[in-house]
């Protein structure tokens, strides 16, 4: 029941549950509070429209991505707790699947590095415990969503939602997004999220005000995503580190949904 740990983080109905990472990857200056020697973590998977904790949920940690996932269930509030020592934080990329009767399995992209370790340092310094709330959307309203672009989910195929944000995690508008898959094929099944950032907007060319897009019905693997913004530049928010191209590396699994996100920031 170890090395369990989830931020969330959300646009309209879809959801992002993603690791707790730093906005930059760079290193947290030094706040001059003393390093935790565990961490205490109290997390909530919740109804993301009736916000009710929602029972056997099941949350299932990679760190390292590639490490034997960790697993843990939720009771009957919705309420996971677990305690995690310091001697078991594994810097790097990170992966946390959610899964559960009645949810799309949710992939979730992070990092953990040193912004990381500080705001958990400063959390537990200051209240003890680092509380987390993580809705998640129902199979029933994401498969509306996804309907909308007149595209069908296909079984066995994976799909992936992002977001785009302002440095002040601000929906970001104007985003032309590409993804590749490992021989450098564009896909073909894009959409952008409508100004609600309730649905995807099939004739969109661009991020509208939800900053959100989607690709679906990909093969279970490794894909690259990379944006044209003007006088923009993006960074991994909530994402792996990016590839040395600047690409931003996009895992996709097979019947789920991966959730990730970019900062991007004016040159």
């Amino acid at each position: 029941m170890d090395k369990k740990i989830v931020r969330f983080h959300h646009f309209g109905i879809f959801p992002s549950f993603i690791i707790m990472t730093a906005c930059n990857g760079e290193p947290a200056e030094d706040s001059g509070i003393e390093e935790s020697a565990e961490y205490y973590f109290r997390t909530t998977v919740t109804n993301g429209v009736t916000d009710v904790g929602i029972p056997d949920m099941e949350a299932c940690v990679e760190i390292p991505a590639g490490s034997t996932p960790v697993c843990a269930t939720t009771n009957a509030d919705g309420v996971v707790e677990q305690t995690w020592s310091e001697d078991d934080v594994t810097m790097g990329n990170s992966l946390i699947v959610i899964s559960g009767e009645g949810y799309w399995t949710t992939v979730n992209m992070g990092r953990v590095n040193e912004n990381v370790l500080a705001n958990w340092d400063e959390q537990m310094a200051a209240n003890g415990v680092i509380e987390l709330s993580q809705p998640v959307v129902s199979e029933v309203l994401l498969n509306a969503a996804i309907a909308d672009t007149g595209i069908t989910p296909e079984a066995g195929t994976g799909h992936a939602v992002v977001l785009l944000t302002t440095p002040d995690d601000t929906s970001l508008a104007g985003g032309t997004v590409t993804v590749l898959d490992s021989n450098g094929t564009a896909v073909e099944n894009l959409a952008y999220g409508d100004e609600s950032g309730l649905t995807f907007d099939l004739p969109l060319t661009a991020t509208s005000a939800s900053g959100a897009f989607g690709a679906f019905n990909l093969a279970p693997g490794e894909y690259s995503m990379s944006v044209d913004l003007e006088a923009a530049t993006c960074s991994g928010q909530f994402s792996w580190d990016a590839n040395t191209d600047g690409s931003f590396p996009l895992v996709v699994q097979a019947d789920s949904v991966t959730g990730a996100s970019l900062s991007c920031s004016a040159e």
